[in-house]
């Protein structure tokens, strides 16, 4: 079969229109394309992320999250400071705080990265 742009191998082989259309339903559901022992494409189960991936997609996860917690501590410091915050924004405020220490912790869970348990939002 000629291929001049595409340069596959000359003894490439066709699939249907069929195997390809679930080949890339597969593949946009998050399985990997492969080749098995005869080079036939197959669909497989991405590998298990690395630690390091893990501690970047937690690290991602905690600064978002700690971002959340910041803007809502501010105006609720504000009325402290002020002596202007009332009973519920004074027990918002120690939610929130409370929040934010748990979420500076999480690197010190045992398991971290590979399991982490998530402190519930003062927001929820």
């Amino acid at each position: 079969m000629p291929n001049h742009a595409c340069l596959l191998p000359p003894d490439a082989e066709e699939i249907t229109a069929e195997r390809h259309a679930e080949l890339l339903a597969g593949n946009a559901a998050g399985q990997l394309i492969v080749p098995d022992e005869s080079g036939q494409p197959i669909l497989q189960a991405p590998p298990p992320p690395s630690t390091e991936q893990l501690i970047s997609q937690a690290t991602a996860r905690c600064t978002q999250l700690l971002q959340v917690a910041t803007q809502a501590i501010a105006p609720l410091q504000d009325a402290v400071d002020l002596g202007e915050a009332t009973e519920a924004e004074q027990a918002a405020l120690l939610a929130w705080k409370r929040y934010r220490i748990a979420l500076n912790r999480i690197e010190q869970q045992e398991g971290y990265p590979h399991s982490i348990e998530w402190p519930a939002s003062p927001a929820a």
